[in-house]
């Protein structure tokens, strides 16, 4: 696990949602896009704020959306083609991190589907 920047690693921080994207791409050692502009195309095609998201964070978003351990908050269920919107900058909750570490350790085949 990095810091924040060089030099600090700010523990009492919460952690936003694209912070525990990398976290969790690390920790499965996912395979990431080759590079950051072959993520954000392909996470433009589902997210609405990938402007917002980090250069750094996009591979990992990218990974963590495909193995099905992260999404976002749907905008509008009755459209034809659902978009979504990641909202890289929030703090995960406890509940969103329950649910990926569930996922993750039926992944890891730790847990069994229930």
């Amino acid at each position: 696990m990095s810091g924040t920047s060089p030099g600090f690693f700010r523990p009492n921080d919460q952690v936003t949602r694209e912070q525990a994207a990398i976290m969790i791409a690390r920790a499965m050692n996912l395979k990431l896009p080759a590079t950051p502009d072959a993520a954000r195309a392909t996470l433009a095609k589902v997210f609405v704020d990938t402007n917002q998201m980090n250069v750094y964070a996009l591979q990992s978003i990218a990974a963590v959306y495909k193995a099905g351990l992260m999404e976002g908050s749907p905008l509008d269920p009755q459209a034809k083609k659902t978009m979504y919107a990641f909202n890289p900058r929030a703090s995960i909750t406890r509940a969103e991190m329950a649910v990926i570490l569930q996922k993750m350790m039926i992944q890891m085949k730790k847990l069994s589907k229930q």
